[in-house]
């Protein structure tokens, strides 16, 4: 299955390109049916018009064919085109380019700009979020990446280079084999014992296979802390249940989360893994928002809860949000001037406007602010932005 994540260092590199224009592709994909065939046609004929826009913004031909050229090349890759998902994401810049195939149905929407529009994608950090799940086993372990809607495998490469072992046979493969007895001497107190005996004190059976499945887990914790590194994913672990406590004592990964999937997971396929997690990793995406909404509602009455754009704008330039809701898919075309802090608003986009929503989304998260991008039914008080201010 065909998936492209966008974790957060991907999202802040992208939030912090500028360029003269950036141009933001968001299209809904058809997975399968006779809408399947539309995809390719959907996004050449965006591409397209793409160019005349900037035709008419006074752009050369050839330099329209540069900068569209790479992404074009999507319209001839047919193997691109049979594994999608249900949205397609196109970033594209002067010398800078990604696609993205994400598990979010987008309303179209082509934005140029002078960076690039980003609320669209936000719901994969919020209620939609990312996650990983583990399934380990004695006999396999496999990692896989997983949203409310799909789930894929880690592969192989990934996973080398990140010294995770497929397996326990590889994990203990080359450890120097441990000394199973000790020896010492004693003289027995038997009557009739002519003389010094030894005895073994040793390692049962059962604590020498304690201790190899106990390195077999700690490399297999040593290894997904190599790949997820500052990776803040929630990682749901799918194993018997004797593996869970055992896993959970020696691992000192921050984001595995306290409840896991028990069975044997070699038994449970990628989908049923997906469904299973989601379950128990839901809460972690919608607990954080819950308590916001919680304190806006409180705070309602007050200067420091608002639903106020020209009140929301300068005090997310300020780093004055706490958290910020806003509606996905609506917008608020127009111009904030940081000297005056006075906002324009305008019927449309507009060549020199941008979507001041998303700005503000910017705005808060580059201050270390929290955003929850939802629908617009779902937005506190009566609009498509809200707020809980710092002071």
């Amino acid at each position: 299955m065909a998936i492209d994540f966008i974790d957060r260092p991907t999202l802040e590199r992208i939030i912090e390109h500028r360029d003269d224009v950036c141009i933001s592709i968001y299209l809904p994909m058809a997975r399968k049916g006779p809408d399947v065939r539309g995809n390719v046609v959907q996004l050449k004929n965006t591409l397209n018009e793409v160019g005349e826009t900037l035709k008419a913004r006074g752009w050369g031909r050839s330099k329209i064919e540069d900068l569209l050229a790479q992404p074009r090349l999507l319209l001839d890759e047919s193997t691109y085109w049979q594994h999608q998902q249900d949205g397609l994401v196109l970033l594209i810049a002067p010398g800078f380019y990604e696609a993205f195939r994400l598990p979010i149905a987008f309303e179209p929407l082509t934005v140029l700009g002078g960076r690039f529009h980003i609320k669209p994608i936000l719901p994969l950090f919020s209620e939609n979020g990312q996650f990983y799940v583990l399934a380990l086993s004695q006999n396999s372990v496999r990692l896989f990446r997983g949203s409310r809607h799909s789930i894929e495998e880690v592969d192989a490469e990934e996973m080398d280079a990140a010294q995770i072992p497929r397996d326990m046979a590889e994990a203990l493969a080359y450890d120097d084999p441990e000394e199973q007895l000790q020896h010492h001497t004693t003289t027995s107190g038997a009557e009739g014992a002519g003389g010094p005996a030894v005895v073994h004190h040793g390692h049962t059976v059962e604590d020498d296979e304690n201790m190899r499945l106990r390195r077999f887990l700690k490399k297999v914790s040593r290894g997904i802390a190599n790949l997820l590194k500052e990776d803040e994913r929630p990682l749901v672990l799918a194993a018997v249940g004797y593996l869970h406590p055992m896993f959970k004592n020696m691992s000192r990964l921050q984001t595995l989360l306290d409840e896991g999937i028990e069975g044997n997971p070699e038994h449970i396929d990628a989908e049923q893994l997906r469904d299973k997690a989601w379950e128990i990793a839901a809460p972690h995406f919608t607990e954080a928002r819950e308590r916001a909404r919680t304190r806006f509602n409180e705070l309602a009455h007050s200067e420091q809860a608002t639903d106020d754009l020209h009140s929301i704008i300068p005090a997310a330039v300020q780093g004055r949000v706490d958290s910020l809701f806003v509606a996905v898919n609506e917008h608020a075309w127009g111009q904030y001037d940081p000297e005056t802090n006075n906002i324009a608003l305008h019927e449309s986009d507009q060549r020199e406007g941008e979507d001041l929503l998303d700005f503000a989304v910017v705005q808060t998260l580059a201050n270390g602010g929290a955003v929850y991008a939802l629908d617009a039914a779902e937005v506190p008080g009566k609009k498509p932005i809200a707020a809980v201010l710092r002071f």
